[in-house]
């Protein structure tokens, strides 16, 4: 019976893979295509409700005995706060509530949540509205995190969208929504490593703590003073501790650190009480080794204890490290796929992969509040497949960049085309994998004299380059947008670059019509069907969507 791969532990993967031929590609695909499972949806398909089943199947992996149990809260695709057991059975949800990014839970049961409005609102065990808590102004941006400290007050995150390089900055709200506090990252930009002065968004600031009881300040280290705020920002490669009594810069930690998230220093009651973890997210270089950490860092000293990483563990950007008992920890890798837990050893002892990539899920102790004491306690159900497949993050197959593409009216129909019409990108192939492609013409730009070009796809590999296809298509051809679909299963975990072109022997007007849809790699093995069809987003909802994506630099 085999179990997840952990980073300490060496799996053979060097096997020989050699893909069909064409003509049997060809055969092949037109069998598979017959029984193919359907599409992972868009992370922005939106459904109105979690369906039963569809988490359940999720769960990939779970040994009870040495895992730290309890329920996990969540965003079912990404807007509904949902609270759901180990082996994925609901325990309870807000399905009228819409959030994006970030949830709380507070142990009297009240949910604070980033609305998807860019409101922040606070609901009641039964989705009442309690209350909508005012930022510094009407442009504010609410983003990324948001917490209750431990006066009852609120600190808020936000985006001041008045100005671009400003910078973030936090405000402290009481509950009738009185301003208590403020602090701007601007006014200590001197004082904060890796600021760059005329970036649109210099800090992106992700997370925000609030520092517990610790054995550095008990010691007469006044930086690590309980209440102080430790602060992540990712374009800033830094974390840092700011004063809460001056809002001076205390200490801050960049060692090795690339686009990071979610600094959070441990309590007494946890094992390394006082270290700080972080997702250590990693440069998301197309061509090169790409990979992320999990890190435990020493603060006084600013050395890394322990550090989990993994092969084909990576998420660009996003992702969660939150320390649970026992020294284990609840990873989030947002934008790779899966949350999964592992041991100090490095084992995974349980395992989420639904078919949306997932943020930051947080997991709650079965008494976190009155309602959870409340419910019974759910059955633990030992998962471990004997046909376990190692997981490869969807970031590591994803086949083209953010900012690379663009909607298109072509032949009446609306597409998602490349802006490049050549290159090359470094992928891992997962297991059950197959490659989805889209090329042709834009007829409203073809020539009169009419031609023809060569669309070219091939695989680099350590051997040499191996051609998927080549097609020639002709501006007077009957069909002039194809679909591809071909079979890569004998590539399974191997590293390699997919390559795409488009070839002209005149290099003449027709290839300026010439087009490639966004090519996608798919693993059967990370589809689950849906239950139930996904609810679009609102105008409205997809007009904030843009402009938060915006503001925060995630888009042109």
């Amino acid at each position: 019976m085999s179990e997840p791969f952990a980073f300490e532990e060496a799996a053979d993967l060097g096997r020989a893979f050699t893909l069909p031929s064409l003509a049997m590609v060809l055969v092949l695909t037109s069998l598979f295509l017959g029984c193919r499972p359907r599409e992972a949806p868009e992370p922005e398909e939106v459904a109105a409700e979690p369906a039963e089943t569809e988490l359940s199947q999720w769960v990939k992996w779970y040994q009870p005995e040495q895992s730290s149990a309890g329920f996990n809260l969540l965003l079912h695709k990404r807007r509904t706060p949902v609270i759901r057991d180990m082996n994925g059975r609901e325990v309870h949800s807000w399905p009228n509530v819409r959030a994006t990014g970030r949830v709380r839970l507070s142990r009297d049961g009240r949910l604070l949540v980033i609305g998807a409005d860019s409101q922040i609102k606070e609901y009641d065990w039964s989705g009442e509205l309690i209350r909508t808590l005012p930022l510094a102004t009407e442009e504010s941006l609410p983003h990324h995190d948001l917490i209750e400290l431990e006066n009852g007050n609120y600190m808020l995150l936000a985006l001041d969208g008045r100005r671009k390089g400003d910078g973030d900055y936090l405000l402290e709200v009481d509950p009738e929504g009185r301003r208590v506090w403020e602090w701007r990252a601007l006014d200590h930009r001197e004082s904060l490593r890796g600021w760059v002065a005329d970036s649109h968004n210099p800090t992106h600031i992700n997370s925000v703590r609030e520092l517990p009881p610790n054995r550095w300040f008990d010691s007469g280290d006044e930086r690590f003073r309980p209440g102080n705020l430790l602060l992540s920002g990712r374009n800033l490669n830094t974390v840092f501790i700011i004063d809460r009594s001056d809002g001076s810069v205390q200490w801050q930690y960049s060692e090795g650190l690339v686009r990071q998230h979610e600094a959070v220093m441990l309590g007494k009651e946890l094992e390394d009480a006082g270290m700080i973890i972080l997702f250590n997210n990693g440069e998301d270089d197309p061509s090169g080794i790409r990979g992320s950490k999990v890190e435990l860092i020493d603060p006084p000293a600013g050395v890394v204890k322990w550090r989990y990483e993994a092969e084909f563990f990576f998420s660009s950007t996003g992702g969660l490290a939150q320390p649970l008992a026992g020294g284990r920890t609840l990873i989030a890798s947002s934008q790779g796929g899966r949350v999964f837990e592992v041991t100090r050893e490095g084992r995974i002892v349980w395992e989420w992969a639904p078919s949306y990539k997932p943020m930051r899920v947080e997991r709650l102790a079965y008494d976190h509040c009155p309602q959870l004491a409340a419910l019974a306690l759910p059955k633990e159900v030992q998962v471990t497949p004997e046909d376990y497949e190692p997981f490869v993050s969807r970031d590591l197959y994803d086949l083209y960049f953010r900012r690379a593409k663009r909607e298109r009216t072509v032949g009446g129909n609306e597409r998602t085309v490349l802006l490049r019409q050549g290159g090359c990108r470094g992928v891992v192939i997962p297991p059950r994998a197959w490659l989805k492609v889209d090329f042709g013409f834009d007829e409203s730009r073809l020539p009169e004299e009419g031609g023809s070009v060569r669309f070219k796809m091939t695989l680099r590999r350590e051997e040499g380059l191996e051609t998927l296809f080549d097609v020639e298509l002709y501006s007077d051809s009957d069909e002039l947008w194809i679909s591809r679909r071909i079979l890569l299963t004998d590539a399974a975990y191997e590293s390699l670059q997919v390559c795409y072109s488009i070839e002209s022997d005149d290099g003449g007007p027709v290839k300026q019509a010439a087009l490639w849809g966004t090519p996608v790699i798919v693993s059967a093995a990370r589809v689950v069907e849906d239950s139930e069809a996904p609810a679009p987003l609102s105008k409205e909802e997809r007009r904030l969507r843009k402009r938060q994506l915006e503001a925060l630099g995630y888009v042109n």
